[in-house]
């Protein structure tokens, strides 16, 4: 009975652990002939909506600069958050509203950052900020 119950506990141990992930990303919005300018307000509410696709938990997103006070700075955003240890493959999409430029930008630096999330397919490439995009992430 004994060897029972730390054999559920190592095993519920392992199905519930997570991986600490770091992302720091500078974003200039310079994409070609257009200047996009974005509040930390739209930048906290899009990593935290992508972290959530990825199914992240204990998410902490901070963000500086971007439209403040009639001025404008580049945005720099630090994200933090724990990912499943279980593999999955998952589609993130845009939503309404959602900035193509700067979300899959974020997108990239996730995948370059992380050792565990990859690729699988879909385009990051916009036409305009309202572009649609569908990324397909496999989470190792």
């Amino acid at each position: 009975m004994k060897k029972i119950s730390l054999l559920l506990v190592i095993f519920s141990a392992n199905l519930f652990a997570h991986s600490n992930e770091v992302v720091k990303m500078t974003y200039f919005g310079n994409e070609g002939r257009n200047r996009i300018m974005l509040s930390c307000y739209y930048v906290e509410g899009s990593v935290e909506n992508i972290l959530r696709d990825l199914d992240a938990v204990d998410v902490d997103v901070r963000c500086s600069g971007g439209i403040q006070y009639n001025t404008y700075s580049p945005v720099r955003v630090s994200a933090k958050f724990d990912l499943s240890e279980v593999e999955q493959t998952i589609k993130i999409k845009s939503e309404m509203g959602s900035n193509c430029y700067f979300d899959t930008a974020f997108i990239k630096e996730l995948i370059n950052s992380s050792d565990r999330i990859e690729k699988v397919s879909g385009s990051t490439h916009c036409f305009r900020p309202n572009s649609n995009y569908s990324i397909t992430l496999k989470i190792k």
